[in-house]
């Protein structure tokens, strides 16, 4: 999922698939959807950015120019609403629904 939004002053574009995973898990040096308490909010805000824009830039074979100074700057920056509504898009790239009783039963009937 692309996602938007504006930082620096400017329009950043950032890519939300499984290799942003992929590099959220090397940047934090563990698992990028382990568990997120209050601490680690930050954190996770960050490394959405960080690594969404870099995954972003990679894709359309971009060189990717952006320092983790600046991207903490604007992430230090962000008010709360902002950071909840970057953690909002990174999510729901990731959410896996469950299968409801409707599927279920479909399944059950073309048996």
């Amino acid at each position: 999922m692309e996602f938007e939004y504006r930082l620096g002053g400017e329009s950043r574009k950032m890519l939300f698939d499984l290799g942003t995973l992929r590099l959220i898990g090397q940047h934090n040096k563990r698992e990028p959807m382990e568990g997120i308490d209050g601490l680690a909010a930050y954190e996770q805000v960050f490394s959405a950015v960080y690594c969404g824009m870099q995954r972003e830039h990679k894709a359309r074979k971009a060189q990717f120019d952006i320092s983790l100074d600046d991207v903490q700057d604007w992430v230090d920056s962000l008010s709360t609403k902002d950071a909840l509504e970057i953690i909002r898009a990174f999510n729901s790239a990731y959410l896996i629904e469950e299968a409801g009783e409707d599927v279920a039963e479909d399944s059950d009937k073309k048996k």
